[in-house]
């Protein structure tokens, strides 16, 4: 039987790789800033809904943040939330779907390798191993097709 924590990682595998489908149509149609921007106003609106209705968690955690927790806060906020969102946006406007879309989305790769040489994490044998390879080949394969 599958595990529910299976089962939901699927299903945002899932909604992650419908993403880039509707973007690419809505791209067609729009500048990828227009984009962009207005994604983003729907996103904020969400979180406004999910502000309201935790409010008294989110204040809690606020209040005991610390000044190094903050300035991650922003950073990945700029890095994930800004930057990469801007440049792929700009990489699926002028590429076609199966070049781009394997190499962005072998962020899972990196997060494996940084948590094992920078946070020195340990994986348990030589399947981890060999399932990050055959992954990082996949999509090295995918992004040379032509």
């Amino acid at each position: 039987m599958i595990k529910n924590e299976i089962l939901l990682a699927l299903g945002v595998s899932l909604m992650w790789g419908s993403v880039p489908f509707i973007q690419k149509h809505l791209i067609t149609k729009m500048n990828k800033i227009s984009l962009f921007v207005i994604d983003t106003f729907v996103y904020c609106l969400i979180v406004g809904i999910l502000l309201a209705y935790h409010y008294d968690t989110i204040k809690l955690d606020l209040l005991k943040i610390s000044y190094y927790d903050a300035l991650l806060i922003c950073l990945s906020a700029i890095i994930f939330g800004v930057s990469a969102d801007l440049l792929y946006l700009y990489i699926l406007k002028d590429h076609h779907n199966p070049f781009v879309l394997p190499i962005v989305y072998c962020g899972p790769i990196f997060t494996l390798f940084i948590s094992f040489f920078v946070m020195k994490d340990k994986m348990k044998d030589i399947y981890g191993i060999l399932g990050a390879l055959l992954i990082m080949t996949g999509i090295f394969c995918i992004s040379l097709r032509k």
